[in-house]
């Protein structure tokens, strides 16, 4: 999972139509992922990259709300990747469809 650590196989696969899909990691911040797809002996893919490239984080936890006359205030005090878009969606009871807003923290 980085240059500091061995190479390991994956060890929680994705399946799809019993095929494997994907390899599903855990990961707690941040950090450059090394990874290699291998066809038995030979070397198909290597390729190093920042994590949140490949990022499917939970949803954000903690979240606070701050009402001000016509507007709210939506704040987390943890977001741990960086680079990251994150999409906010509302609805007054005046709307018939949901709103999004969209911001970087």
């Amino acid at each position: 999972l980085s240059s500091d650590e061995t190479n390991s196989q994956c060890s929680n696969y994705i399946l799809q139509q019993s095929r494997t899909a994907g390899c599903l990691l855990e990961a707690k911040k941040d950090e450059i992922l090394c990874f290699s797809i291998w066809n038995a002996t030979h070397s198909l893919l290597t390729k190093c990259q920042w994590i949140s490239a490949y990022l499917k984080p939970s949803s954000p936890k903690d979240l606070n709300f701050q009402w001000h006359q016509e507007a709210i205030t939506v704040t987390c005090s943890d977001l741990p990747y960086k680079r990251l878009l994150y999409e906010i969606q509302y609805k007054s009871m005046f709307d018939t469809e949901w709103q999004s807003k969209e911001e970087e923290t």
